[in-house]
């Protein structure tokens, strides 16, 4: 038979994070309190509990002095416990069959799917991979010494369809406990679930005053590590698949313009976007390394609490200390080795980043180095031809005659028929013309002569070694 069959839902959300506004936050208080049973009627439990969320304090009731909010239906009863653990809500949903109606068969699990189903109402409904994480536990009296067998049957009801493993059963409170776990990192599917089954209602009584409280606490850092993990392995899959292949691309562009004409706009564009990828990387990565500390933190926690657990109740749960081993083993340590593995490409965007910014220096400088070097060659250009025209102003043209006369003026009469009147000036406008023109030819024969020099000097280097 079995007898006093009480199933329990250890619920973990997010309170805040680091960098969350206050509408956040009470976006995450309101999408919390609507899991803890509280509808329009509850406007004194809401006060309180907004009360107490925003109080200094890092871990207490939410329901304040009241601590649980009772609820019945049909034969079922239970309660809601909330609470704030530091920066996570933390919920307790209890719910039983009344003692009257706790005569099952073993054969019979059909109770189970209906306590099953109000347990889940109560909750409301949430997105799995949006909460930090959930454990369920059912606790039944069974006068029976299938222990094994009940417990199959009663995780196929809880898990339908779900390849749940057996991952430990050990003794507590003199009765046999069973932990099933599932988890999937890449579609963010997990359960955990324990099912306790004990000689006694004295065990369960037991559990839930002595031992609920701890395992609000023991079952949040569990949850806490494998939800950091999990937050640790977007982050790596959004540097990998989104950010690295910006930064590579910009780092081509660098590349591709150090060997073609330089052009100041494009490459300040890709520094614009090598900028904003130096910031997304820097806080992803960032954001990696904490993740591992809080594995590290919270498996530290969770081992001090287990121990405690185990302590009071003189029993080891050997199952219970795997979680602990793979975020030693595992977890935190695949979470460094993909930091060093990822944090170089950092270093390398500071660099390129970098070599943008002194190639767009370099650029300009000689950019505007070549501007002043063009105006004082314009400039000597026109004060050579200024001069000579004002020479050609010691011989004076008196008449039309005298400047036709003139070779420079016959030219212009015979072949461009200026006339007679215009000579003068422009006798003075070609001596000008002609001598900007001679000026400019043997100013570029020499920086094309320097140039050449350069040249041959680098290759006579190059082959005589010096």
């Amino acid at each position: 038979m079995i007898n006093y069959p009480t199933l329990d839902v250890f619920f973990y959300e997010l309170r805040n994070s680091l960098g969350d506004n206050e509408t956040k936050i009470q976006q995450r208080a309101e999408s919390f309190m609507s899991h803890c049973g509280l509808d329009a009627n509850d406007t004194e439990l809401k006060q309180i509990f907004q009360q107490q969320n925003n109080a200094e304090y890092k871990d207490i009731t939410l329901f304040g002095d009241k601590y649980i909010k009772k609820f019945s239906q049909h034969h079922y009863k239970g309660y809601y416990y909330p609470q704030r653990l530091n920066d996570t809500y933390a919920l307790l949903v209890d719910c039983s069959i009344e003692e009257a109606e706790t005569d099952f068969t073993t054969d019979d699990l059909s109770w189970l799917q209906g306590l099953k189903d109000l347990v889940q109402a109560k909750l409301g409904n949430y997105e799995p991979q949006k909460i930090i994480g959930a454990t369920w536990m059912l606790s039944l009296v069974v006068s029976s010494d299938h222990y094994d067998e009940i417990a199959s049957n009663c995780c196929k009801i809880l898990l339908p369809k779900i390849d749940c493993q057996q991952v430990g059963k050990g003794q507590f409170l003199n009765g046999t406990l069973f932990e099933y776990w599932y988890y999937d990192l890449s579609t963010q599917k997990r359960h955990h679930l324990l099912i306790g089954i004990y000689a006694d209602n004295n065990a369960i009584e037991t559990l839930a005053e002595d031992y609920y409280p701890e395992f609000i606490n023991l079952f949040h850092y569990r949850h806490k590590i494998l939800w950091a993990y999990r937050q640790s392995q977007q982050l790596k899959q959004e540097l990998i698949n989104t950010i690295l292949p910006e930064v590579r691309r910009c780092r081509q562009e660098v590349k591709n313009v150090s060997k073609a004409e330089f052009d100041i706009a494009e490459i300040e564009s890709t520094l614009a976007a090598a900028r904003e990828q130096q910031f997304d990387y820097a806080e992803k990565i960032r954001l990696l390394i904490d993740q591992k500390n809080t594995i590290d933190i919270n498996q530290h926690n969770y081992q001090e609490r287990l121990q405690k657990v185990q302590q009071k109740s003189q029993q080891q749960l050997p199952s219970f200390a795997e979680i602990a081993k793979l975020a030693e083993n595992r977890y935190s340590f695949q979470v460094q080795k993909d930091y060093d593995n990822l944090s170089p490409e950092l270093d390398l965007l500071d660099k390129l980043v970098m070599h943008i910014h002194v190639n767009i220096a370099l650029r300009k400088e000689e950019r505007d180095r070549k501007f002043i070097q063009r105006i004082e060659t314009f400039g000597l250009i026109f004060a050579m031809a200024a001069i000579f025209v004002a020479a050609s102003g010691d011989f004076p043209i008196n008449s039309p005659d005298d400047a036709i006369n003139n070779p420079i003026g016959k030219f212009l009469f015979e072949y461009l028929h200026i006339p007679k009147n215009w000579l003068d000036a422009s006798i003075s406008i070609t001596i000008g013309v002609g001598v900007a023109a001679f000026t400019g030819l043997i100013l570029l024969f020499l920086h094309n002569l320097k140039i050449i020099t350069k040249e041959v000097t680098a290759i006579l280097k190059k082959y005589l070694g010096k």
